[in-house]
């Protein structure tokens, strides 16, 4: 397997590590504007998706940014028949901002010398990353719904139960970030590489011309 050379690998270890005790730091005025963009973000979709389904959902963003607010959102089911509404709360820290966080630190972090490179890694990636934490946000939503019964019978909601737990773990929202990561490292690299991660300069450097 190829590998960075030990001082290169070592301080790209010592910045990940770095940048992700950061981001669990509790920093002011994070947790409720990445909860409000979130929700905002969420909304229209939720909206479109409620038009094809008995029960309407919708994010309650915070209505003040709060200098230590929580990263919990609620989540708002409400029945069009009976009008009935329940509220849950939503975990966007742990579904959306721990995973993504973790995939740009390791996109970022990740020493390429090739820019396009990696821009495409980033780009697709944060595309990836997209529809992964769509998934972890429906999961939670398709299981609350089938418990209640709106959808599905005991082997859905069975199923939907072993695949939140299954994902819905601390170790998952850094697993899944990274081992996309890495699958874009290995997806875009050039036969002419040597190393994933190669910085020197006879990696990335042209072929040199013909006497």
């Amino acid at each position: 397997m190829d590998r960075l050379d030990r001082r290169t690998a070592a301080l790209f270890s010592l910045q990940v590590a770095m940048l992700l005790a950061a981001c669990l730091m509790p920093v002011p005025w994070v947790a409720d504007a990445y909860g409000s963009a979130y929700a905002k973000a969420m909304n229209p979709f939720l909206a479109a998706a409620s038009h094809f389904s008995p029960v309407g959902l919708r994010f309650e963003p915070p209505t003040i940014i709060r200098m230590r607010g929580a990263w919990t959102v609620p989540l708002v089911m409400e029945a069009h028949d009976t009008g009935e509404v329940v509220s849950i709360p939503f975990d966007v820290r742990a579904l959306s901002y721990r995973p993504l966080t973790t995939f740009l630190i390791f996109a970022l972090s990740w020493p390429l010398a090739d820019r396009r490179r990696k821009a495409r890694v980033v780009i697709g990636g944060l595309l990836l990353m997209g529809l992964v934490t769509t998934l972890f946000a429906a999961l939670p939503m398709a299981t609350t719904l089938a418990v209640a019964g709106v959808f599905g019978g005991a082997a859905t909601r069975a199923a939907l139960e072993t695949a939140t737990l299954a994902l819905d773990t601390p170790a998952m929202t850094y697993v899944i970030p990274v081992l996309i990561w890495w699958a874009l490292i290995l997806a875009t690299r050039s036969p002419s590489r040597a190393r994933p991660g190669e910085t020197s300069s006879a990696a990335d450097a042209p072929p040199a011309a013909a006497p």
